[in-house]
C-alpha cells in the first residue's frame, strides 16, 4: 500500500487521504514542485482540491522539502499530467519532477 510510504512524520504540513486504495500494479506516486504558496490556507485548499480529484488516494507535502508535493494516485483512473492541470487551473505554478 503506497499511502503508507508517505508518512506525515509530525510535519506542520497536513495530509489528505481517502479510503480508496489502488491495486499495487496501478498505484503511482507523482512528485510535484510547487512555486511558493502564500499561506497555510492555500496549502489546505491545494490538498483539498487534489484529494477530491478522481483517482487520488493521498496528497501530502514533503517534510524535508516543503515545496514538494507527493501525490499517491491510481494510474488507471488519472495521469500525472492531469494532476498538474488541476493545480494550474487553481493558478498554482507547479511542475512535475518525478513519477
Amino acid at each position: 500500500m503506497l499511502s503508507a510510504a508517505i508518512p506525515n512524520h509530525g510535519s506542520e504540513h497536513t495530509t489528505r487521504a481517502h479510503p480508496y486504495q489502488p491495486t499495487p500494479d496501478t498505484a503511482c506516486l507523482a512528485i510535484v514542485w510547487i512555486d511558493g504558496l502564500a499561506s497555510k490556507d492555500q496549502e489546505e485548499m491545494l490538498l483539498d482540491t487534489l484529494s477530491g480529484s478522481k483517482g487520488v488516494n493521498q496528497a501530502t507535502f514533503s517534510r524535508h522539502s516543503p515545496d514538494l508535493l507527493i501525490v499517491d494516485y491510481d494510474r488507471q483512473q488519472t495521469k500525472a499530467l492531469d494532476l498538474l492541470e488541476v493545480l494550474n487551473h487553481q493558478n498554482i505554478r507547479a511542475k512535475l519532477v518525478g513519477c
